[in-house]
């Protein structure tokens, strides 16, 4: 097996290659352009109604607070109720972390805390990448756990700058 590129992801692909014309390419770019453009549209109106729909939200709980009911019901429309939800905050520190892991392990055990255990994917995907090129020399090199890599191809488009 010959050495990992990871600069060239077509190693990880069985595309073909077609001949395509610069008028469609034209085409598809800019329908796809149009089409981002549209979607980042809806995208701000969508933020936007948001926005007011968490101000309502907001107002209805605290004028049922101000009034002192935990529920009221609307006739044809459903009931509004109070809800309690508690929430910690992740451990930010090494140290933090430290502090929680031992504690799960201690209480409830190493499959419990590898339960709980995650990693953020982007995290995962540097850590890997920098593994594979630290051991580029070896092309058999999996890292454990994650099997061999996988790749998807993605468009990115960067808009002139107005002349």
């Amino acid at each position: 097996m010959e050495n990992l590129d990871l600069e060239d992801l077509s190693q990880f692909t069985n595309e073909e290659v077609r001949a395509v014309d610069t008028a469609e390419l034209d085409k598809l770019i800019a329908e796809m352009r149009q089409a981002e453009s549209e979607y980042d549209e809806a995208k701000k109106i969508a933020t936007e109604k948001n926005a007011i729909r968490e101000e309502k939200r907001q107002l209805v709980l605290d004028t049922l607070k101000a009034c002192g009911k935990s529920k009221y019901h609307v006739d044809g429309l459903g009931t509004a109720s109070l809800v309690t939800v508690m929430s910690v905050n992740t451990p930010k520190t090494i140290d933090e972390k430290r502090e929680l892991f031992k504690y799960i392990r201690a209480q409830h055990g190493d499959d419990a805390l590898m339960a709980l255990l995650s990693i953020n994917y982007q995290s995962l995907n540097s850590f890997v990448r920098t593994e594979l090129e630290t051991h580029k020399d070896d092309p058999a090199f999996i890292v454990p756990g994650v099997g061999a890599p996988k790749s998807e191809t993605d468009i990115r488009f960067r808009s002139e700058k107005a002349k």
